[in-house]
């Protein structure tokens, strides 16, 4: 069949031909996901594909390492996995910390032994009978005590013999780590800062322990120039995350370094391949979205720009988080009553992203209200948004593993399409018609302002929870009502030659494909199937709604 306009146009809207394709494309994904969970799960090729996708495994805590093959770094992962434990079930059976706050351990550390001075005693014993060189199983034995020791003679004896090892000459590397954790177990926090620097000092270069428990403790005990000293020392410099830098600038009220680092965090990507499936799930918004205006070089221009603005108007909303929340205190609080916490989500949130999300859509509106109409307004507006999602989206989807792509996909990427896109109209409007669009843009502004704040109350403000299915209701009538506006207003050129519903079903069964082989990298075929279904079973009627817009355009 010779391809032309009208081809593509009439395939594009064959129902029957879009769920076979998405049909072709999930068993594709299956067979694919398959495979890719053999290989990388298990067996000999497996560190080869983590080191391709930069997988860092952190294995269970064995029963007991090897005596035999076991190397210091198990002795010492077995060490800590059960001092984990030891202080989650302190911390279980009194409301009262005994030591001070720590990270919360791994999920895969916190199963409890059934019996936990007999685990100590076995792994004691194992490690003296050990293979590995004297001195690293004299200093292992000295963490073991130090940290565990049952009797407060025990733990201190094992304090004095790390300090000797500490003060040795030469020195013995992790001698002076291995005493600061001991000490900041027994809440001498001073100690522990002197023994994790000695550390640093000593091994700069080897140390990114020692480095980041030396950091943590100095902002806890608010030794703010101790700590900016440290951090522009030149030979430790590179390895203090951004993060870091943000707190100590808010610990500072520094707000030009506040907004540098704020700046250059939204510029790193921790994990590149989750990075690309929000991209991906963007590129699909953005040609559905722009066939309501049309597509040519011009506007190609204007639709880049205005992506950028929107990354932008997140970085900013950031900013704005820092000093709202981390400097003055306005934050959600979970002892509030729900209207304070629903009046956080709207005023707070929904308030602070949607005007910060209008202002980098201003610089637009001129050009738009001289050269273009209220289409190009709407679809740049809601680009602006798309720029917003996409930037948040890459920090969730970190956060929240690979399936998170697929659930914003489908809801927070079109919620800010469509929140920006009809505020950004009716800011248009007011620029062309100052004086009699005043109440038309504060009327539409202030919905969206509540919509998007009622959006996340329902979701988030423990006493709405029965009422939860309400934010699905606000976000179909938030998307019926910019997709009714721009079907209102497509212009002659913005006919769209490819069906919004093929871009939509095929684009989100490519997601999903993609994101199910990621999800199946080093895990179990069966483990990924079911958070597969899982998390299919949330979305689908969301999809739905798209899918009914969709069918007439």
């Amino acid at each position: 069949m010779k391809f032309s306009r009208a081809v593509l146009s009439r395939r594009s809207r064959d129902h029957r031909l879009l769920l076979r394709v998405a049909s072709g494309i999930g068993l594709v994904s299956l067979v694919a996901g398959f495979l890719v969970s053999h290989f990388t799960a298990s067996g000999s090729w497996a560190p080869f594909f983590d080191a391709v996708r930069g997988v860092h495994r952190l294995p269970a805590i064995p029963d007991l390492p090897d005596p035999e093959k076991a190397t210091f770094a198990d002795w010492l992962q077995a060490i800590r996995g059960l001092d984990l434990i030891d202080r989650q079930t302190a911390e279980e059976e009194s409301p009262a910390p005994r030591v001070p706050v720590m990270p919360a351990p791994p999920e895969d550390l916190a199963p409890a032994p059934p019996d936990f001075a007999s685990e100590l005693s076995r792994l004691e014993t194992a490690l003296i009978g050990s293979a590995l060189p004297e001195p690293e199983r004299q200093l292992l034995l000295a963490l073991l005590h130090g940290l565990l020791g049952t009797e407060k003679a025990e733990r201190e004896a094992a304090t004095r013999e790390l300090r000797s090892m500490a003060n040795a000459t030469p020195p013995r590397r992790r001698a002076a780590e291995f005493l600061g954790d001991v000490l900041e177990r027994a809440g001498d926090a001073g100690g522990a800062i002197d023994a994790y620097r000695t550390e640093v000092d000593r091994f700069p270069a080897e140390s990114p322990r020692s480095l980041h428990r030396l950091a943590t403790l100095l902002r806890q005990e608010e030794r703010l120039t101790d700590l900016e000293q440290l951090m522009q020392r030149p030979d430790l410099r590179q390895q203090f995350p951004i993060r870091d830098h943000i707190d100590l600038a808010i610990d500072r009220r520094d707000y030009a370094a506040l907004a540098k680092w704020t700046l250059l965090h939204d510029l790193q990507f921790h994990d590149p391949w989750l990075a690309v499936l929000s991209l991906f799930a963007a590129v699909v918004w953005l040609i559905i979205v722009t066939q309501f205006a049309g597509w040519d070089r011009q506007r190609l221009s204007l639709y880049t720009l205005a992506v950028g603005l929107g990354w932008l108007s997140a970085t900013l909303t950031l900013y704005a988080v820092f000093i709202q929340s981390e400097i003055r205190g306005f934050d959600f609080d979970e002892s509030d009553d729900a209207v304070q916490q629903i009046l956080y989500f709207v005023a707070g949130v929904g308030l602070r992203e949607e005007t910060l999300k209008l202002l980098c859509f201003l610089p637009l509106v001129p050009y738009l209200a001289r050269r273009a109409g209220e289409n190009d307004a709407l679809v740049c507006a809601g680009l602006v948004g798309l720029g917003f999602a996409l930037n948040e989206n890459i920090g969730y989807v970190d956060r929240g593993g690979e399936f998170t792509a697929w659930s914003r996909f489908l809801t927070a990427n079109f919620a800010h399409i469509a929140w920006t896109g009809i505020a950004g109209l009716a800011l248009y409007r007011l620029w062309r018609r100052p004086r009699r669009s005043w109440d038309h843009f504060l009327h539409d502004f202030l919905i969206v302002v509540a919509a998007h704040g009622a959006y996340d109350a329902f979701i988030a403000v423990p006493a709405l929870g029965d009422y939860s299915f309400l934010s699905l209701v606000i976000f179909a009538a938030s998307a019926y009502w910019f997709l009714d506006h721009a079907a209102d207003q497509q212009s002659g050129s913005g006919a769209m030659t490819v069906s919004p519903i093929a871009v939509f079903v095929i684009g989100g069964a490519l997601l999903i494909g993609v994101t199910f082989c990621y999800a199946c990298w080093a895990v179990p075929f069966s483990i990924a199937m079911a958070e597969y279904v899982r998390s299919l079973a949330g979305v689908v009627p969301v999809a739905f709604i798209f899918i009914n817009r969709f069918r007439h355009c």
